[in-house]
């Protein structure tokens, strides 16, 4: 269930990135692609400009070296201030889903929202300002906070419909938030591919 989300997630991650040593467009589930710790190891070098550091298996087959890649990568991704809650290099190689989607989520608002030197509450105003500029166009009230904002339906639709115009409206919610928050969701899940939560 998540895997496809998570390959999804991480591709839209890494690729606005150019690899020269990790083939990122043949990534058919990010479990597997990382579960040596090269793409990692090759993420950190490219996010951050510098070098790793530390000796890593280049070609690492056997268990105890994808486990040494790994704890090598998670260990310089959190000296460079990233917050990983409960993310081993044990889990990244038995490709735990949730603990992976933790891990992308991780990397996406550290490097893609937040930028390097934000913390959670830069990530959240970014967030937050990338949703107020997609929904500007639409006649709802202005989104100021991730919570209040959202009762009506009215906003998760307007997000919905600026991702593919036409599919939620928001000027066409029935009124009854339950149903209009479900309709934009089924439609984002089917159209979109974003898993409901």
């Amino acid at each position: 269930m998540w895997s496809g989300l998570m390959c999804n997630e991480g591709r839209s991650l890494v690729g606005q990135i150019t690899f020269s040593k990790t083939e990122v467009s043949k990534c058919e589930s990010l479990t597997e692609s990382f579960d040596d710790g090269i793409l990692l190891i090759n993420m950190y070098e490219i996010l951050t400009g510098n070098q790793i550091g530390r000796k890593v298996q280049q070609k690492p087959r056997m268990n105890p070296q994808k486990l040494e890649n790994l704890t090598i990568a998670l260990e310089t991704f959190k000296d460079d201030g990233l917050k990983l809650v409960n993310i081993d290099s044990k889990g990244v190689m038995d490709g735990d889903d949730k603990l992976m989607l933790g891990l992308i989520w991780s990397l996406i608002l550290k490097y893609q929202i937040s930028g390097a030197d934000q913390g959670d509450a830069g990530a959240k105003d970014a967030l937050l300002k990338w949703v107020q500029q997609q929904t500007a166009s639409y006649n709802i009230p202005k989104i100021t906070n991730f919570r209040d904002s959202w009762a009506d339906g009215k906003a998760i639709n307007a997000l919905v419909d600026s991702l593919a115009r036409g599919l939620a409206d928001p000027d066409l919610c029935v009124g009854n938030p339950v149903d209009d928050i479900g309709d934009a969701m089924q439609k984002a899940e089917t159209i979109l591919t974003f898993q409901e939560l």
